[in-house]
């Protein structure tokens, strides 16, 4: 479970006052370093509105999301539904589409086998 909880961070980075690229790694660094992020359901949205302009970053960062949030709630999200499915459909990179593959993965262990479908 994460150490730390990052008030505000969600709203912040849903917010899309700071460059794209910068705002979505620093989302990853703090994922990564075990510090939860709150109000997935906002990242989550900004998230979708990046992934076709960004999808390898973007995959990247939901990836490590979905790695580290334990609470299988914060993670019921249609953005997260269509930022899997346009990595995994819309002609991503290899290294983007196999982001997909992995956010697919890690959901369907969890329980949600028709994952990011049903």
């Amino acid at each position: 479970m994460p150490t730390e909880v990052l008030g505000a961070f969600g709203w912040w980075f849903a917010s899309g006052q700071l460059e794209c690229h910068w705002s979505l790694a620093e989302l990853e660094r703090l994922v990564r370093l075990d510090i939860a992020v709150d109000d997935l359901h906002v990242v989550f949205e900004r998230l979708a509105e990046l992934v076709t302009a960004d999808p390898l970053r973007v995959g990247s960062a939901t990836d490590a999301i979905v790695a580290n949030e334990l609470d299988l709630e914060h993670l019921y999200s249609d953005e997260l539904r269509l930022v899997a499915r346009e990595l995994i459909e819309a002609g991503a990179s290899p290294e983007a589409r196999a982001y997909g593959d992995s956010i697919v993965s890690r959901m369907r262990s969890r329980g949600l086998v028709t994952f990011p479908d049903g």
